[in-house]
């Protein structure tokens, strides 16, 4: 049997006036934060909640923040591409009034051009707070390039998280509205029927369109193209085609007699696949006219060959506006692929297209400020289904933002579940207060009496 001894006594009556003032420390503290749960040992499996409610409230006052954030770089957004669909219209307006202006007149919008040119890189270099707005990741830096028109930002889009998962993209590149990067000096705006240095072999190609022959089986320019040869006569002139003449041949017979028939003729491979293969090589005639389309040339053929192929087939081609390779390349390692008139190039990049009306301007070129104003119909679709593209975004941040604030009400809700002062009863904590004062009291009489005992009391 073991022994109470008079530490163990003392040891007891301690322990049990420390776990005393604690408890009622406790009681205290709730009373005067106001919360049940003021340590992870108050409730362990509460605290573990509080802090993950925490968490969550954290998070979307973040996302809250950067919703803000992006709204405003949206709204930049939205203000100019506003401002460059009514600057498309307003430089469409310009081109289809100089049309039938004499060339005196026609020179003297040049400046309205300029103005318009202007503008656009103004608003391509517009800033929202320190950032270039259509820079993508360049965002310290202005997107073109005033004197060249060149592009310098990136290419990628921005991404912000606005909820768990959810991103929203924060930006246009420019390269999708306004210019390109990467191209030969002078690419981005290049003058009339630029070449390049001779690097580009159908500088004059017809922007407008042009007639092709048919597939034939071509597989180089130096097919032969007709057996028996003949006569081609286009508006009037007749061109003597030599039997046994390759698909060059035909093309450099053509254009030797473009000073008077203004049309010229390009050995074309409408093959796009990039598997030689499949080349297909055809005649394309383009016009070289200032005035005058090709659609109202009266070609005719007279040859030996069958009917409807080699030679024949000039009188039987067909009409089309863009003609792949031709005046519509999209491949940029095509040597054509910068050319003046590449009407990809053109529809696609706004500051190309105005350029390119300012220079049909100069040189008196009726069909291409014609030509340049279709680019401009293009560009303003664009800009719209741009301006769409924002306007779903703003629309995403919204149902984002109800969300946000819909699940801060519920968790803000039940955390006040856990330690709102409001579930603290009082009566109840003041009734534990007097039970603990009055064990305390209990504990030091006990205390008291225990230690003014002397030996002799037990004997």
């Amino acid at each position: 049997m073991s022994r109470v001894t008079t530490k163990m006594i003392y040891d007891t009556i301690l322990n049990s006036m420390q776990d005393t003032m604690k408890s009622t420390a406790s009681i205290y503290e709730k009373i005067a934060s106001g919360k049940k749960v003021n340590r992870p040992s108050d409730n362990p499996t509460g605290m573990s909640m509080i802090m993950n409610y925490n968490v969550q409230i954290s998070n979307i006052t973040q996302y809250k923040r950067t919703m803000s954030d992006v709204k405003m770089e949206l709204k930049a957004f939205e203000t100019t591409l506003k401002g460059l669909s009514d600057t498309a219209v307003l430089a469409k307006g310009v081109a289809a009034k100089t049309i039938s202006m004499n060339a005196t007149d026609r020179k003297a919008y040049a400046d309205t051009v300029d103005s318009i040119m202007s503008s656009i890189i103004d608003m391509a270099n517009t800033k929202s707070g320190d950032k270039y707005i259509y820079s993508g990741q360049n965002a310290d830096s202005p997107a073109i390039e005033r004197t060249t028109g060149v592009y310098k930002g990136g290419s990628d889009y921005v991404e912000a998280i606005i909820g768990d998962g959810v991103k929203i993209k924060t930006n246009i590149p420019g390269n999708q509205i306004f210019s390109f990067s990467g191209g030969p000096s002078g690419s981005t705006m290049p003058t009339y029927n630029w070449d390049n240095g001779g690097a580009i072999t159908e500088y004059d190609a017809d922007s407008q369109g042009g007639f092709y022959t048919a597939a034939g089986g071509f597989t180089a320019g130096t097919d032969v193209f007709t057996t028996n040869g003949g006569t081609v006569t286009i508006n009037g002139t007749a061109i003597a085609i030599a039997a046994g003449r390759t698909l060059n041949g035909v093309a450099a017979d053509i254009n030797a007699s473009n000073a008077s028939t203004e049309v010229k003729a390009a050995v074309i491979n409408f093959n796009t696949t990039g598997d030689a293969a499949n080349d297909d090589y055809r005649l394309v005639l383009g016009s070289t006219s200032k005035t005058q389309e090709i659609s109202k040339a009266v070609i005719s053929v007279v040859s030996g060959d069958a009917a409807g192929v080699e030679l024949n087939s000039l009188s039987g081609m067909t009409l089309g506006t863009n003609i792949t390779n031709y005046n519509y390349i999209t491949d940029p390692s095509n040597a054509n692929y910068y050319s003046f008139n590449n009407n990809y190039l053109n529809e696609n990049n706004f500051i190309r297209a105005v350029h390119f009306i300012r220079e049909a301007m100069d040189n008196d070129d009726t069909r291409r400020i014609s030509r340049g104003s279709d680019y401009l119909t293009n560009i303003f679709d664009n800009l719209k289904s741009k301006q769409i593209d924002i306007g779903a975004r703003m629309d995403m941040i919204k149902v984002q933002e109800n969300f946000q604030i819909s699940t801060e009400a519920t968790v803000t809700t039940n955390l006040s579940d856990i330690r709102d002062v409001q579930e603290l009863d009082y009566t109840q904590l003041g009734l534990q207060v007097q039970l603990k004062e009055q064990s305390m009291v209990s504990l030091r009489k006990l205390s008291a009496e225990f230690m003014s005992s002397s030996l002799f009391d037990f004997i």
